[in-house]
């Protein structure tokens, strides 16, 4: 059975999803050049987080689920750990994007991507996460994927972060080590920014500049 634990730092901040192309930029500004394969969760973080998640000497483990915020916003949570250091990615599934995201490795199977900005020296890590859709032996992804067809509700960037926090809190509570020989000392919170574009002017979910 997995521990369920308080860590004893918990933080929050923000992140971004990168599709291949975008990937693809950051790619370019390094010496070296590999090439994007999938999109990738792009986060600022402490060098000893990266380092964790980096490691091979640390036992690695990963879950994704699906949680929605009080104001009815549907995420993904990408939750990897290393040792007793653990990051949790919450993503809006509002775009087309992020629905991508998620059905690119739900259905091609290959390991998540995390783009990785440390703070200490602003260099680039690329860190592949085990993909936990790879091995969906109970076939939970139709009845997600179903999810991802309905509605989502409209929200600016200020409701969306102030949802998310809320999420965040929520989350807080149903902590879980994912390894049980390890309890969880630090969990880093990775709030992504994932905003639909806005209504096309004359549209029914933008009244005010509908035309009469």
């Amino acid at each position: 059975m997995n521990k369920k634990t308080s860590p004893q730092s918990a933080n929050v901040t923000f992140g971004t999803l990168l599709s291949r192309q975008e990937l693809q930029q950051e790619f370019n500004t390094l010496k070296q050049l590999p090439t994007a394969t999938s999109h990738a969760l792009y986060a600022t973080l402490p060098d000893a987080i990266v380092r964790h998640l980096e490691s091979a000497l640390l036992p690695q483990a990963a879950a994704l689920g699906i949680a929605r915020s009080p104001g009815g916003i549907i995420c993904a949570v990408l939750t990897t750990q290393a040792g007793s250091t653990q990051v949790r990615f919450i993503v809006p599934l509002l775009t087309d994007k992020a629905k991508t995201w998620l059905t690119e490795a739900a259905e091609e199977k290959h390991q998540m991507q995390c783009a990785l900005d440390i703070v200490e020296t602003h260099q680039l890590a690329l860190v592949q996460v085990i993909n936990p859709l790879a091995g969906d032996s109970r076939g939970q992804w139709p009845a997600v994927k179903a999810m991802l067809d309905k509605p989502m509700p409209t929200v600016d960037v200020a409701s969306q972060a102030q949802e998310l926090v809320s999420l965040v809190h929520i989350l807080a509570g149903e902590g879980e080590s994912l390894l049980p020989i390890f309890s969880i000392q630090e969990v880093w919170y990775v709030l992504v920014d994932e905003l639909p574009p806005p209504p096309a002017p004359g549209s029914a979910s933008n009244p005010s500049t509908a035309l009469h």
